[in-house]
């Protein structure tokens, strides 16, 4: 009996790659990084405090490579890419990680994977390398990670590691993940790099605004709706930037998909927005990819796109740099 119990604590290790104190140690310092990661976004962290949590997320997925927790690694993966390409601005940075993780477990199946593919094709978007998205979209529909089935997905962890799926009049052997990827194979027509979609919206005092009046100031484009929880938060940081950079060439666009302005308007004027408001704006934002609640581009002075979907620190870091200032 003794022995017979020996060997089946044997066979554990050689499965799991790793002791169980071993196990609980790497679950516990997980979710410490993760918890850390929800800190700082919450408190508006510096680039460098994001750059040192990087370098210990990376020696996280190492660890947890090297015992074998394949599901646990795929998580912290995506939770560093996320920090790579939205706290530090480098989605290119975000691309390199997770290819390198569909080259190394690519061949396997594991539903963990998944999710791999559908942010790399979103990190591409960023990049504006639709060519990629399509090569990718190929790569996975021939992958072991197929997911031709009809069932409702919903999957990311936290703030930090969005990722909804809603596909309305589903049909059998669709993939969610492909139409996940889809989805932003559209969003990189308006890429980092890629000129300013035409808007052609209307304000409320009836003014029609084209991207060639802007050309030789700063815009951004903001994309949203009252049903989002975070715009009043994010308006005051549109009101700030608004506030200190309008002098140095700063414009700002908002466009609502709500149809027809509700009582937001009035909390929006009393906060401090002196900017123009578009309603009506859901075919203005397919020009730019947009599809979800909240959306936004930085054009610099020449038309182009400088960064996308950003907010926070990262909203006065993109300006500054389209503004050209240090």
């Amino acid at each position: 009996m003794r022995s017979a119990i020996l060997t089946t604590a044997v066979i554990l290790l050689l499965v799991t790659g790793a002791e169980p104190g071993e196990r609980r140690d790497l679950e516990a310092e997980m979710n410490t990084q993760l918890s850390k990661v929800q800190a700082l976004a919450r408190s508006g962290a510096p680039a460098g405090e994001w750059s040192r949590l990087n370098t210990r997320l990376d020696e996280l997925a190492r660890d947890l490579a090297d015992a074998g927790r394949l599901d646990a690694e795929v998580r912290v993966r995506l939770v560093q890419a996320r920090v790579l390409a939205r706290r530090l601005a480098d989605p290119q940075a975000a691309v390199e990680l997770l290819e390198g993780v569909r080259r190394r477990y690519g061949g396997l199946r594991s539903p963990d994977l998944r999710p791999v593919y559908a942010a790399l094709a979103r990190y591409l978007a960023q990049c504006g390398d639709r060519a990629r998205i399509r090569e990718l979209i190929t790569e996975f529909v021939q992958s072991p990670q197929y997911d031709g089935e009809d069932y409702p997905y919903s999957g990311g962890w936290g703030r930090e590691i969005p990722l909804k799926v809603t596909r309305p009049r589903a049909r059998g052997s669709e993939s969610l993940t492909v139409t996940a990827m889809g989805r932003y194979l559209k969003e990189s027509m308006a890429g980092v790099g890629s000129p300013c979609p035409p808007l052609g919206v209307v304000d409320l005092a009836g003014r029609r605004h084209t991207r060639e009046e802007y050309i030789g100031r700063v815009l951004v484009v903001e994309f949203w709706q009252p049903g989002w929880a975070g715009w009043r938060r994010h308006f005051q940081r549109l009101i700030a930037a608004y506030d200190r950079y309008h002098s140095q060439g700063l414009d700002i666009l908002s466009v609502c998909y709500a149809t027809s302005p509700g009582p937001e308007v009035g909390q929006l004027r009393r906060m401090g927005v002196r900017w123009p408001l578009v309603y009506g704006g859901r075919k203005a934002a397919a020009r730019f990819g947009l599809f979800g609640e909240w959306g936004n581009a930085v054009v610099n002075r020449r038309g182009v796109i400088t960064a996308r979907d950003v907010r926070e620190g990262e909203l006065s870091r993109a300006v500054r740099e389209a503004l050209g200032l240090r």
